[in-house]
């Protein structure tokens, strides 16, 4: 490729960016994970009932030892078929652990994806881990008394 000639690279096909908007859920709380929830959608279509579903889904893979709680704080972002859990680092609390799930519409399957393949965050995502990663920050630097982790968890991004 020549240095000047950017012909061969970036070229999408008919692929349009379409705008997306953000809603927060409130908390899932569980003995063991608190997480943040975030909906991320085409617009205003947001969808309470699938947001339900993804919280029913956590539960029960929390229950069940298949979401590791780490520190024990963290947040969840739920898009039209993906859900992104990313929990705080106990080991190295400056890290950030994501599992990512993907449900499949025809069969209502939902299956753990592996970010290798995937990546772990959308451009969408990536601004709500922004402002989780300023509020992680602050927490970080503060007494981490039970009244900073409810700042921690009182803060949610507004909108994309």
């Amino acid at each position: 490729m020549n240095a000047n000639n950017f012909s061969e690279i970036g070229n999408l096909g008919d692929f349009r960016l379409e705008h997306q908007r953000v809603k927060n859920y409130g908390l899932l709380i569980t003995p063991s994970l608190v997480l943040k929830l975030y909906q991320i959608t085409k617009q205003s279509e947001f969808e309470p009932k699938q947001m339900e579903e993804a919280k029913s889904f956590l539960e029960e893979e929390i229950k069940r030892y298949k979401i590791e709680p780490l520190t024990g704080m963290g947040f969840a972002i739920q898009s039209t078929d993906m859900l992104n859990v990313v929990r705080w680092d106990t080991e190295f609390p400056i890290l950030m652990k994501n599992n990512l799930y993907q449900k499949f519409t025809k069969t209502n399957i939902i299956q753990r994806m592996d970010i290798n393949e995937l990546g772990p965050f959308c451009i969408w995502e990536d601004t709500i881990v922004g402002h989780e990663r300023i509020e992680w920050i602050k927490y970080l630097k503060s007494n981490r008394t039970d009244m900073d982790k409810k700042i921690y968890f009182s803060s949610f991004i507004k909108k994309l």
